[in-house]
């Protein structure tokens, strides 16, 4: 999520090259529905000198359709 690749290796849990990311939007097409979205995200903070606490949230987003694959992403960073 960091650097914004979808390539499987990198968006896969188990890494495996050859499951494609609407794979597990679509439950390997046993998902009653054509299309799906997904969301992931982090947050991430800290305690800053002053003792105040900082958050960021990076996430993405992912809509498949069956048949032809991820047709959308988008990527946020919010405070």
């Amino acid at each position: 999520m960091l650097d914004g690749d979808l390539s499987p290796q990198r968006v896969e849990p188990d890494g495996d090259r050859q499951k494609h990311m609407e794979w597990n939007l679509l439950l390997g097409n046993e998902h009653p529905n054509n299309e799906r979205l997904g969301y992931s995200w982090l947050e991430f903070g800290r305690i800053d000198e002053n003792g105040a606490a900082l958050f960021v949230t990076i996430g993405a987003g992912l809509k498949a359709a069956r048949g032809r694959g991820v047709t959308k992403h988008w990527f946020i960073v919010t405070p």
